[in-house]
This record gives C-alpha cells, structure tokens and sequence, in this order.
C-alpha cells in the first residue's frame, strides 16, 4: 500500500474552496475536495472531524458516480472508499465533503492523506468550470434521506445528488459550491441583513474564523449560477404589507450590485441567475435586476425560472427531491449550452 498526504500529491485536482491546516487541507464549502485518477484495488482515506456541532458527511465519486457516502467520526481516522476494485481498470475517484460550514457551529472536516494499491495517474482534465452560488437548495437539503425527516441534520443533506452536480455531469464541467441554508442575496429568512451570501462572497469562507481571508478567485470560471430569493421571499412574506415593496426593491438592488461585482469578479463567465424550485413570487423581480444589468451593456448575464417542486416530487425536510433537481439541472444546463454556444459565433452569426 502507498500512502501519501494530500498536500504533496502531484497528480491531482483540487475543487471548492478549502486551505491549509495542520498538514491537511480544511474543506470549507459543499463538493470541496480533490479528485485523482489510479488504478487500484483498494482505496482509504484519512479524515480528521475536529469540535463539537452538526455531523459533517464525506462522498466519494467514481467516474462521476456517488458510490459512498458517509458520516465522519471524531478525530482522525482512516475510511475505506474502494475495495475489491480491478486494478487493471482506471478510474476518476473524486472525494468531497457533503456538508455546508455552519455559522457558531465548531465542527471542521479536514481531508489528510489517501493510501491505494496501485497506479496514481495524471488526473483528467474537465472541459469547463462552474460555480453555484445558493442557498439550502445548492446545498440539496432534501436530496438525502426519507420524506418524513424533517429535523434540521446534515444527514438529509447531500450535493452529490443536487442539481449543481448534475449540471456537472451533463456539461463535463468541475463544480464549485457556495452555499449556505437560510441565506439570500439580501437578508436571510427571517430578514436578519447581516445573513447575505454577497457580504461573505469575496472571502474564502466568511462562515468560519478560519476562513475570514480575502478570496483571491484562482480559478478562472466559465460560468456562474446563482440560485438566490427564495429566502429573500420568505423574509418579505413575513413583513407587514405596508413594507414589502420597500423590501422588494432592497432586494433588486441588492441583485443589480451583486451582478455588477460578480463580473468584475469573473470577468470572462456567463453569469445566470435562476429561481423557483420552491415556487415564490420573486422571479420578476429577479429577472428585472437582470436585464438592468444587461442594459448597461453586459451580454453575458442571463435568467432561468425554474419550475417549482410538486408535492409528490418533495424530498427530506421538506425541500425540493431528486426529481426536482434533475429538472433544474435540465434546465439550467440547456440555458448555458446556449449561451456558450451563442458567445463562441462571429458577431455576424451571433443573432437573437
């Protein structure tokens, strides 16, 4: 058996958000991990769940493919991810964590070493990069675990079965997650201000102390896709009537801006803003902020309303399921084909 810390692999890719420490690397956000291609029987590797708090859940992926997933264990452990494999066979395994950082919360996840039987070859290249800036629903909050659960755990919470993912998979694109249940692009659900995505955006994980640092944004990104306004409605709902419309305007403007910073940003990505896997009647709203920002001159932003979950297709804690998911995916996935498509042809080809 070969073991080796995953700070010095060189045949590897890294994806999400995540930084050094204590000889590891700190997985911060949803889907961050590191992907390595190999031929091997057996595969393990070495996890360290650090503080007290929500459980934090780790996948593994196999040529794209869930196949494990599980709860991490105080301190540092070793897991198995693959036994029992063809060592003749390659494969891309991809190792994530499944759990969103939660705000007061001490848990930490820290990815330390893989150990295999085997052949490390040179990780595959994906074609494109995306990132999906969202709340619960980025998170996939119901995409695990029975329709009766309905207690707040990290059980009933799993990417690697949400519509980002699978976007990924139909564009052949590396995902990159930033998300956390509860917040919007103005104010969370209850309206506390303070709990926005875009006031924690530029750092590399304003959620946790050790990730107050500035962002230096090292990946250049094809695309970026917001799903945020369903908690920036339910926030308004909540609202004496007199106030909402003050309220809904806040939150156009609130989206106006963060369109205008994302491009600075990531100034050579097709930025989409979606909404409506939990119904809501912030769409027009939304869409408005978007085509403001198209009328200043940039092209490249786009909408997609997302058709709302039905009830018989409701997951855990009563969240959009799978079968929601897959039609966001679909939908998103159609929208950035196009836009790619239209961006990649000569001006004279390039007709509405």
């Amino acid at each position: 058996m070969q073991e080796m810390k995953i700070t010095q692999l060189k045949d590897a890719v890294f994806q999400g958000r995540q930084c050094s420490l204590e000889g590891g690397r700190l997985l911060l956000w949803p889907l961050s991990g590191v992907e390595v291609t190999l031929r091997s029987r057996e595969l393990y590797v070495e996890l360290e769940e650090k503080g007290d708090g929500q459980i934090s859940w780790f996948a593994a992926w196999v040529d794209g493919a869930p196949v494990v997933r599980f709860p991490v264990q105080k301190g540092k452990n070793w897991y198995p991810v693959l036994l029992g494999m063809d060592e003749t066979v390659p494969h891309r395994v991809t190792l994530v964590n499944e759990s969103q950082p939660i705000k007061g919360d001490g848990k930490r996840l820290i990815l330390h070493s893989i150990r295999w039987e085997g052949e490390l070859l040179p990780a595959e290249k994906m074609q494109y990069q995306i990132e999906f800036i969202g709340d619960s629903l980025t998170t996939a909050e119901g995409c695990a675990g029975p329709r009766s659960a309905a207690e707040w755990k990290t059980a009933w919470m799993s990417p690697s079965f949400g519509y980002a993912k699978r976007v990924g998979d139909v564009l052949n694109a590396r995902v990159h997650l930033i998300s956390q249940s509860g917040w919007g692009v103005c104010s969370d659900w209850t309206g506390v201000t303070e709990n926005n995505i875009p006031g924690i955006y530029e750092q590399l994980c304003g959620i946790l102390p050790e990730g107050q640092t500035d962002y230096d944004f090292p990946v250049c990104m094809d695309a970026v896709v917001l799903n945020l306004g369903t908690n920036d409605y339910s926030a308004v709902e909540s609202m004496p009537e007199e106030k909402r419309n003050e309220q809904l305007e806040k939150i156009v403007h609130s989206a106006e801006a963060f369109l205008r910073r994302l491009r600075i940003l990531h100034p050579d990505a097709y930025i989409l803003w979606t909404y409506g896997m939990c119904g809501g009647e912030l769409g027009p709203y939304l869409e408005r902020a978007v085509n403001t920002v198209r009328a200043e001159g940039d092209v490249r932003v786009g909408y997609v309303q997302l058709l709302a979950c039905a009830e018989e297709e409701t997951g855990s804690l009563h969240h959009p399921g799978v079968a929601n998911h897959e039609k966001a995916a679909a939908a998103i996935a159609e929208h950035l084909m196009k836009a790619w498509f239209k961006q990649a042809q000569k001006p004279e080809e390039n007709i509405e």
